[in-house]
């Protein structure tokens, strides 16, 4: 998830300047701002989600599978590999997800 969140971040700080551009074109500021903070989300989304699996945190789990579909639509292989690590008995039982009967 590490990976993924820095993609993102990286976006962050192109943003400012991306921004910087488009106050010539009034129209377009509300766009720009739109998509500064929909990044700042995602890359915020990501890097809890590796800082809670990093610590093995229940809550790791949750945001991994939230992360995994939303992954999916940006890279859909690394999307789906996470949704089947994150479903798999080992990853159960290192977030300590109830086992099944």
């Amino acid at each position: 998830m590490s990976c993924q969140s820095t993609f993102f971040a990286s976006w962050l700080f192109v943003s400012p300047w991306i921004i910087a551009q488009n106050f010539r074109r009034a129209e377009q500021i509300p766009q720009a701002v739109l998509i500064f903070g929909l990044i700042a989300a995602i890359a915020t989304l990501m890097f809890s989600t590796a800082f809670a699996m990093n610590r093995n945190k229940r809550i790791g789990r949750t945001l991994a599978l939230y992360s995994a579909a939303l992954l999916t639509v940006f890279f859909w292989p690394a999307g789906i590999y996470t949704w089947w690590f994150i479903h798999t008995r080992g990853a159960k039982e290192l977030y300590g997800a109830p086992e099944e009967t």
